[in-house]
């Protein structure tokens, strides 16, 4: 799990602390106004809800045939704070899916199910997951990055075409 702050933020950060030391250093009040709207937006920023998110991935069933689809559901819980959330659909060289990132707003303790395809390349024992998400605050202070689901088995036999050749 991955937690950080955005480099807007950083840079905003670091503009109110020249300019307070500055307004301290060279005794000029101007300087202090200039800083207040950022020294808000960090305080915005600080006092809002920590992001915080769980999951569970579920297979719409454990065995297809090679070249069938199955359908995924990733069911993200949001403990934190309201969220942007990007899902980002796992895939592998025998396993495809067609969805692109998945966003949406969840707010503070939503459930949301997320659905996707997953296309089975090639027959075999298939590790699912885990998912990949991405959340960012309302004003886009932090972002989380972290897996979710862990990983499920999906058992793909051959066609029976190949089997009788």
């Amino acid at each position: 799990m991955t937690l950080s702050l955005s480099p807007r933020l950083r840079v905003y950060t670091a503009l109110a602390a020249m300019a307070l030391i500055g307004a301290l250093a060279l005794g000029r009040p101007d300087l202090a106004v200039l800083a207040t709207p950022f020294v808000v937006l960090l305080g915005a920023a600080f006092m809002g809800a920590p992001l915080a998110l769980d999951g569970r991935l579920e297979l719409e069933r454990e065995r297809v045939l090679e070249g069938e689809s199955v359908r995924a559901t990733l069911t993200v819980h949001n403990g934190g704070g309201p969220a942007r959330v990007e899902v980002r659909p796992p895939e592998t060289d025998r396993l495809r899916t067609h969805a692109t990132a998945i966003e949406y707003w969840q707010s503070a303790g939503e459930h949301r199910a997320v659905a996707f395809e997953l296309t089975v390349e090639r027959w075999g024992v298939l590790a699912v997951g885990p998912v990949v998400v991405r959340a960012r605050d309302r004003l886009g202070a932090f972002t989380l990055e972290r897996t979710l689901g862990g990983t499920q088995q999906l058992r793909a036999y051959p066609r029976v075409d190949r089997l009788q050749r």
